[in-house]
């Protein structure tokens, strides 16, 4: 099993060690066209794969293969959605034969992929498994040292500017990151985070108080708005309680 850190989670499962390593190829590829890392996983077997999940581990995207000796694609693919009931794990089903699409209905796959390998469905299916995933799973994403790591954004109450670092503040964790926040407001929605002054943005959800010179976020902490931006601060905050009350 090899593994790479990164964005989305991504299992290969098929006991074809060419079809697996051409798919982790495409992987690769298209996470280099796109410009972001994914972690990758491959397994030789449905029997390894089974017992990886087993233990806790998630996944967001499974290459499965339907024909394995020992416990198929269909066989873990029932395991998943039943017995684990997992209906949030995209599968793509991968076969060199037809006529499963009756069986796999109940599984209810992102795709059914056949052999030989197409780059450009593989590519299709990254695309939309990734969209799926950040519209699902809104998260900011950071690096520490080599490692890739992800904090829901509904967590953060705000980000701090110190010095070369980042401070992201939830209500139960610090973390510091190398980065900036021009960086940082450039990875984020447009909606619900707000640049009140050159150290801080911070989160419309966790704002307990708007004042016309600061916040109080929800963990009492008073942050100031620079003067500079306090038209544009009371600009966005009106916009956004617009756009909250027309959803009432």
């Amino acid at each position: 099993m090899k593994v790479v850190k990164g964005l989305l989670r991504i299992a290969i499962c098929d006991d074809d060690k060419v079809i697996g390593s051409e798919i982790e190829s495409l992987v690769l590829e298209y996470q280099q066209i796109i410009h972001t890392e994914f972690e990758i996983e491959v397994f030789e077997s449905g029997l390894e794969f089974y017992a990886y999940l087993g233990k806790g581990n998630l996944v967001d995207l499974i290459f499965l293969d339907i024909e394995m000796d020992e416990m198929d694609g269909i066989e873990i693919g029932e395991k998943i959605r039943v017995e684990m009931n997992d209906h949030r794990t995209n599968i793509i089903y991968v076969s060199g034969k037809e006529g499963y699409d009756r069986k796999l209905f109940d599984f209810q796959p992102l795709h059914f992929l056949t052999k030989p390998i197409e780059k450009k469905k593989i590519f299709a299916d990254l695309e939309l498994a990734l969209k799926l995933f950040k519209k699902n799973n809104q998260v900011f994403s950071f690096k520490t040292g080599h490692d890739m790591n992800r904090i829901p954004m509904n967590d953060i109450l705000y980000f701090e500017s110190k010095g070369r670092k980042v401070r992201i503040v939830t209500l139960d964790q610090e973390v510091y990151f190398y980065g900036t926040i021009d960086g940082v407001l450039q990875e984020l929605p447009k909606n619900h985070f707000i640049q009140i002054h050159r150290a801080y943005i911070v989160n419309y959800n966790h704002v307990k108080v708007f004042s016309s010179d600061k916040v109080i976020m929800e963990n009492n902490k008073c942050l100031s708005i620079g003067q500079k931006r306090r038209q544009v601060v009371r600009e966005i905050q009106l916009k956004i309680s617009r756009e909250m009350t027309s959803w009432i």
